[in-house]
């Protein structure tokens, strides 16, 4: 066995692909780095980011050009990899799924600066010794971290579970800012990980046949992959606790046990990010009235986003998708991954224009909504549903 058979063996060239694609989106992320912050300061790497940062910010026609092509390509091999049942094996998910997240671990997390703010957060109760659920990141205007921040005017707007969890990598990184970075995406990666763990073991007790695909449709999506591990968005630690609440339910333990724990994880959930409360008549409700929980769940996550229209950012999208995709309609799983494809893609204006002011939002609904076209039409519906199981 040759080299090149070596590797086929080992991964299949359609996740080499999405490997590599994934790849250059993580260089691209660095297209849209703050000038006031340096996360790398060795020569070469500099050197390298500098090029990247000039061509980002004084070619934004082709940058953007250049973003638009290695997402649809990118949603493209995603689409292609879900409905290929014979490239759907566990192995080649985990394998692939390990070698994205170690890829995507140094990358600049694109279009948001909250990673920072946890961060922050994180610091100003160890090392300033105030709560930021009470006070501002504008109350130490000597600290350089401010340079390079956003909403600096606000207090934590997590729950007080989420902003003690963030103690751990702070405190972990002695110090060193891009050791500390690197910690908090490993701290959101571990939940991502077990909100695929969780993901899977209730896809199983749902239908076996189905679990590795339902799998896959979440570990590689463009979205959740680009808004947790290159971002770095908290919404896994939120949806990891609401899935392992489910779990305890579908656990066939003693009922005072079962509910125990699973209203403890679920209540660590709302602490975490209180989207989830909207849960709460469906998670008391559902066994009595032979709900399908996953559907009315996910719709429930989504219609949370249109009380704060102009607040729709894509990485809520997480919290209807990973719901929606143990659903038993299929019409509702099609719906859930053209949506996360939308709203990946409807970053391009952003990247276009650099700023978020009109006409970007516009241009930002109809490229989120854009993709969901694909369930009006019979032919595509049809070809989708034989290919999800």
């Amino acid at each position: 066995m040759n080299l090149k058979q070596k590797i086929t063996h080992f991964l299949p060239l359609p996740y080499l692909t999405f490997i590599l694609l994934w790849f250059f989106l993580c260089l691209f992320s660095f297209s849209q780095k703050d000038l006031n912050l340096t996360i790398y300061d060795y020569p070469v790497v500099r050197d390298v980011i500098n090029k990247i940062i000039e061509f980002g910010y004084f070619q934004r026609a082709y940058n953007t050009i250049l973003f638009t092509i290695l997402t649809l390509v990118f949603c493209g091999n995603y689409l292609y990899l879900i409905f290929q049942q014979k490239l759907l094996q566990l192995k080649y998910l985990i394998r692939v799924f390990i070698i994205l997240l170690i890829i995507g671990i140094p990358a600049y997390p694109a279009f948001s600066h909250d990673i920072f703010n946890y961060l922050f957060n994180a610091k100003m109760l160890v090392i300033y010794h105030v709560d930021p659920h009470i006070h501002t990141a504008l109350e130490f205007p000597n600290d350089l971290w401010l340079r390079f921040m956003h909403n600096i005017h606000t207090t934590a707007p997590y729950g007080y579970i989420f902003t003690y969890l963030s103690i751990i990598p702070f405190i972990l990184g002695f110090g060193n800012f891009t050791l500390t970075f690197w910690l908090f995406k490993l701290f959101i990666i571990a939940f991502l990980a077990l909100e695929s763990f969780l993901l899977f073991k209730l896809a199983l007790m749902q239908n076996k046949a189905k679990a590795v695909q339902i799998l896959s449709f979440f570990i590689l999506n463009p979205l959740i992959l680009f808004e947790t591990v290159i971002t770095g968005h908290n919404d896994s630690v939120m949806m990891g606790f609401a899935l392992l609440s489910i779990y305890f339910l579908s656990l066939n333990l003693q009922s005072f046990l079962k509910y125990s724990l699973s209203l403890v994880s679920f209540l660590v959930s709302i602490y975490i990010k209180y989207a989830t409360l909207v849960l709460t008549p469906i998670w008391f409700w559902c066994k009595k009235f032979k709900w399908d929980f996953y559907f009315w769940g996910g719709l429930a996550l989504l219609a949370v986003l249109l009380t704060r229209i102009g607040q729709l950012h894509s990485w809520y999208l997480q919290w209807g998708f990973v719901l929606l995709i143990l659903a038993k309609s299929k019409l509702s799983k099609l719906f859930a991954i053209l949506l996360t494809l939308g709203g990946l893609i409807r970053y391009a204006p952003f990247v276009y224009y650099g700023n978020w002011d009109s006409p970007v939002p516009t241009q930002r609904y109809i490229l989120l909504l854009l993709p969901l076209a694909a369930v009006f039409f019979p032919k595509i519906r049809d070809f989708f549903s034989k290919k999800i199981n």
